[in-house]
């Protein structure tokens, strides 16, 4: 899904799937700083928790949280910095 959207949910998992795209090439990186890391998680997190809010799609906050998800699985196997954080 690009641009143009059609409404503002559609936009908004749109910006969120970046992000989480983001995060995975990041954790997929054997250099990266462990506060790059951190922070796009947390934007992530974030993005999430606005989508719920704004009552997005229960099966589109279903698949962002599973592609987030993956993304954490990668950078616990590359990394090992997610693995002390609460899993959420």
């Amino acid at each position: 899904m690009g641009y143009p959207h059609r409404n503002v949910e559609e936009a908004l998992v749109w910006l969120t799937d970046c992000h989480i795209a983001t995060y995975a090439y990041l954790a997929g990186m054997k250099k990266t700083a462990k506060c790059e890391l951190r922070r796009q998680r947390d934007i992530c997190r974030n993005a999430e928790a606005t989508c719920r809010q704004f009552g997005v799609s229960a099966d589109a906050t279903a698949r962002l949280r599973e592609r987030r998800m993956q993304a954490k699985r990668i950078e616990l196997e590359i990394h090992g910095t997610a693995a002390t954080e609460k899993e959420d």
